[in-house]
């Protein structure tokens, strides 16, 4: 809802009202973004009555890409910062622009075309340009960006998610000003360029999710200013870089390459204040150096999907910050670390995938006061249960057998225990204490009986166990997230998991459609799914279940398949 425009006064003096700024009596600035303005602009606007405007802003409106641009952009003439970012505007970018000689940023993204005239003709006279954004901008068929003249004023060049392709420009060295680039998501190919070495004030380099290859070339470390870097979903090769030189680097994401090789300690130890490091899919091999996890900053470590072998040591001087540790998917093996309970900062754990022989007492992980994840799947593990399940929150654990004890509190905070894949015969009556449990995910067990009832059950698999026709379907018939809701009148639904910051997980399980499996998320509340298949039931659906109210892509998805059931 429009916050400054439905406040102007028209009989009060305009450089009074919010959003526009005045110099001598003369319009200057006019700030309209999120205002939620969706009838356009056109050539005939006053706005271009304001020759002295210095500074424009409509990003984040709606005008639903059914207009163009205005060509009238040339009469703003001493206008120097132009954002037009997720305004709604379509169609190409007029030649008007290039004419804004003083312009010194310029931010546009989305629906926007790049066409006739070109980037190259775009810029040719915006000499004093220190900002380019052309986020998702559709670039025409020829795709290369063009020539940059020596001693160029570019600090931000953000040209994410268009369709520019081919190598980059040896050129790209003259912009020695920058410290912003982001090419990611678009089409380019071929290796870094020893040029970029000449681009010392780089703070910020994302060139993700392209295709690049080749080395990482040694120059990259001369980029001392560095403090993000994104090379991630690339097909560099080679040995792991090293970034000594780059001390003031928080945040590295290099997944999804392929770097066979070693992580040396000295290639870490110098940094200064490492937050992030994102180095999972990337055929690393050899041991896990200690160092990594000592960096006092640290709240991020993936390592997943590597090579790693031999076992772990202690976290003895693990970072207190740590948040998220991604093991899982290596060649660990030996006991796991008992000093794993001193990371009292810890929200997830994956371990998952490896080859640990310990018993892991989870008792050692309650110590963990704000874990919300642990992921011990395929491990092998021996799994030594805790006294109380009261303050875990989620698990997905494999290889248990037997019968998990009825430990379960009063009021327990559970809402998702993943047991699928295991070899248990049942599940303890307590577990009903967990009155928010919303995803019942038991296949792939032996189980013959249920007796536990929960109101918010939003997905339940019990498929591939011994349940017969005597499973009693008032289990699930009572459950308010699964009721019609034609007939029955809920004023409260349950709530999600949303985790802060950059980093989050979504349940899953997976389900048997059609006789391929599926990996589902916890889904929005109108969706709900059982999946029975495989088990041991008669000739018909319980009469019970047509009360049931599940969704999936609108369609009622009650899985029997590979059951005796006939009639479906």
């Amino acid at each position: 809802m429009s916050t400054k425009l439905v406040e102007w006064n028209q009989s009060a003096d305009c450089c009074s009202w919010e959003g526009v700024t005045c110099n001598d009596g003369r319009v200057i600035g006019l700030d309209l973004a999120n205002e939620f303005i969706t009838s356009g602009l056109d050539n005939s606007s006053s706005l271009f009555g304001l020759q002295h405007l210095e500074r424009l802003s409509l990003a984040n409106n709606d005008f639903s890409y059914s207009h163009e641009i205005p060509s009238e952009f040339d009469k703003l003439t001493n206008l120097s910062y132009l954002n037009l970012s997720n305004t709604g505007f379509a169609g190409q970018i007029p030649i008007a622009i290039s004419r804004l000689t003083k312009l010194v940023t310029d931010d546009y993204n989305y629906e926007l075309k790049l066409e006739n005239p070109n980037l190259k003709v775009l810029v040719q006279n915006l000499l004093k340009l220190m900002e380019l954004s052309l986020d998702g901008v559709l670039i025409s068929t020829q795709g290369s960006l063009p020539e940059f003249p020596p001693n160029g004023s570019l600090q931000t060049m953000v040209l994410r998610g268009t369709s520019f392709s081919r190598i980059l420009p040896f050129s790209i060295g003259n912009l020695k000003m920058l410290s912003t680039i982001d090419l990611s998501r678009s089409n380019f190919v071929g290796s870094i360029l020893d040029s970029m070495a000449s681009l010392t004030q780089l703070k910020y380099l994302d060139i993700s999710y392209n295709t690049f290859s080749g080395l990482i070339l040694g120059s990259m470390a001369s980029l001392t200013q560095l403090k993000y870097l994104d090379i991630s979903y690339n097909k560099f090769s080679g040995s792991f870089p090293t970034f000594s030189m780059c001390k003031s680097l928080a945040g590295v994401w290099l997944s999804n390459n392929y770097l066979p090789s070693e992580i040396i300690s000295t290639q870490w130890e110098k940094l200064l204040n490492p937050q992030i490091l994102d180095l999972r899919s990337n055929l690393l091999n050899g041991n896990i150096p200690d160092s990594l996890f000592s960096h006092p900053s640290l709240q991020m470590l993936d390592l997943s999907y590597n090579q790693f072998a031999g076992q772990l040591k202690e976290f003895s001087n693990a970072s207190s910050f740590l948040e998220y540790l991604y093991l899982d998917n290596n060649h660990l093996e030996g006991p796991i670390p008992m000093s794993i309970s001193e990371l009292h900062g810890l929200e997830e754990l994956f371990l998952g995938s490896n080859k640990f022989n310990n018993s892991l007492d989870l008792n050692v992980i309650q110590q963990l006061k704000n874990h919300s994840y642990l992921d011990l799947s395929h491990t092998s593990l021996p799994f030594k249960q805790p006294d109380s399940w009261g303050d875990i929150n989620k698990h997905r654990t494999d290889n248990l057998n037997g019968t998990i004890p009825d430990a379960f509190l009063d009021n327990c905070g559970l809402q998702t225990l993943p047991l699928n894949q295991n070899q248990l015969g049942g599940l303890p009556k307590s577990l009903a204490n967990c009155i928010d449990f919303e995803v019942l995910d038991i296949g792939n067990n032996h189980i013959k009986e249920l007796n536990v009832t929960w109101r918010w059950l939003q997905i339940v698999d019990i498929a591939s166990n011994n349940f017969t026709d005597n499973l009693q379907i008032t289990l699930f018939s009572s459950s308010m997230a699964m009721m019609d809701r034609e007939h029955h009148e809920v004023d409260v639904w349950p709530h999600y998991l949303q985790f802060s910051g950059n980093f989050s997980y979504q349940d899953m399980t997976t389900i048997t459609s059609k006789g391929s499996k599926v990996e589902l998320v916890k889904i929005p509340t109108i969706v709900n799914l059982l999946d029975f298949s495989c088990n041991n039931f008669d000739d018909h659906i319980p009469e019970k279940l047509e009360n049931l109210h599940c969704y999936i892509l609108s369609t009622c998805c009650i899985m029997l398949s590979q059951a005796k059931s006939q009639h479906l």
